[in-house]
């Protein structure tokens, strides 16, 4: 079928559709496929998540990190599904007990990250900054390894603001996870 006349899924067609395991997420109606990620990215993702974990343990016992669990961007027909995120145990018992795991617009995640890749440039630095704000996520970090920089975002009404771009052994600071010492090298690995 060309593609001008694919039709298009609703959120609830989306939320049916068997996982195959592609790396997708779904965007104005379409399941699109999402370019694997590099070495580093990969890297980025799992030492952060060692980071996090090691964190919350310490400091906030009742929050989880996860990775692959997608959100529902609210108005849109959209869902995107950040490298990580920070949710509570209750959220995510919610989220556990649905078909696929999506953070619904009655339940959004506390803490959203993405690493930028070159490929997703635009949509990590701009898309995702107003689709997160209207999903009432409350902090936002971007972590670019091209620019060697984390970037922290937190919601302000409804967007966000930029609390800060950290570089080199500067303390990553963040409203959410107030005892939060990582420098961005040590983020950005």
């Amino acid at each position: 079928m060309p593609p001008e006349l694919k039709q298009k899924l609703t959120f609830e067609q989306y939320l049916l559709t068997p996982y195959d395991g592609r790396r997708t997420e779904f965007v104005n109606g379409e399941i699109i496929e999402v370019a694997p990620p590099t070495g580093r990215h990969l890297d980025i993702v799992s030492d952060l998540g060692d980071l996090l974990k090691a964190y919350l343990r310490a400091h906030q016992p009742d929050w989880l990190v996860r990775s692959g669990a997608e959100i529902k961007i609210p108005n849109q027909n959209n869902s995107r599904n950040p490298d990580l995120l920070i949710c509570t145990k209750a959220q995510w018992q919610i989220v556990r007990a649905q078909t696929k795991a999506e953070f619904l617009s009655d339940n959004p995640p506390l803490l959203t990250i993405e690493i930028v890749s070159p490929n997703s440039v635009e949509k990590d630095t701009q898309e995702l900054i107003a689709e997160y704000a209207e999903a009432k996520v409350l902090e936002y970090w971007i972590v670019n390894p091209m620019t060697e920089t984390v970037s922290v975002y937190a919601l302000d009404g409804e967007v966000y603001s930029l609390m800060g771009e950290f570089a080199g052994e500067q303390t990553v600071h963040s409203q959410l996870l107030e005892h939060w010492s990582a420098t961005a090298a040590e983020m950005l690995g």
